[in-house]
């Protein structure tokens, strides 16, 4: 029911999960030089994510159904590169090794992904006049082929407190 800490047991629900908790291990394995970033709910004005994929059906179907028992802190990919950017020079600092390992960022705050659709379409009719409808739905009644977690908040105190960075 909280945000996740860096050192609670990874569990991956899905391939996907597992996929990503095996390249960690992989990171760790190789090398204690490392700095895992995990982040979750990306999305950008590139490649494929949730909002561009709410903004395609806006404008094709005028209506939607989406989960709202799911929630996350839905995080740019541009903040991600500008937090990766403020970890690099620490780096290079003689005492890098203490702050190697693991660390989480996300944006602050929290939605389910039914209201991050609110707030899409409600931008959306702003701009367009166009009024998307939305149905909120539980995730039993949304078919996919992975399960996918129900919290998925991570809590970000860590790299804050070593960093400096603030999500």
């Amino acid at each position: 029911e909280r945000p996740l800490l860096e050192e609670d047991p990874v569990r991956g629900v899905n391939a996907y999960g597992r996929s990503k908790a095996a390249g960690e291990d992989a990171v760790r394995d190789g090398t204690n030089a490392h700095i895992i970033l995990r982040t979750r709910w990306v999305y950008s004005p590139f490649g494929r994510n949730f909002v561009k994929t709410m903004l395609r059906v806006a404008e094709q179907d005028g209506e939607a159904r989406v989960v709202d028992d799911q929630i996350g802190s839905p995080t740019s990919a541009l903040d991600i590169a500008e937090a990766i950017l403020d970890l690099a020079p620490h780096l290079f600092k003689t005492n890098a090794s203490e702050r190697f390992g693991t660390y989480h960022y996300a944006a602050s705050g929290y939605a389910s992904w039914a209201d991050l659709a609110a707030l899409i379409f409600q931008l959306y009719e702003a701009k367009t006049s166009c009024k998307i409808g939305l149905k909120r739905i539980p995730s039993s009644d949304y078919a996919t082929p992975a399960a996918r977690p129900h919290n998925s908040r991570l809590d970000t105190r860590k790299i804050a407190e070593t960093f400096g960075v603030f999500p």
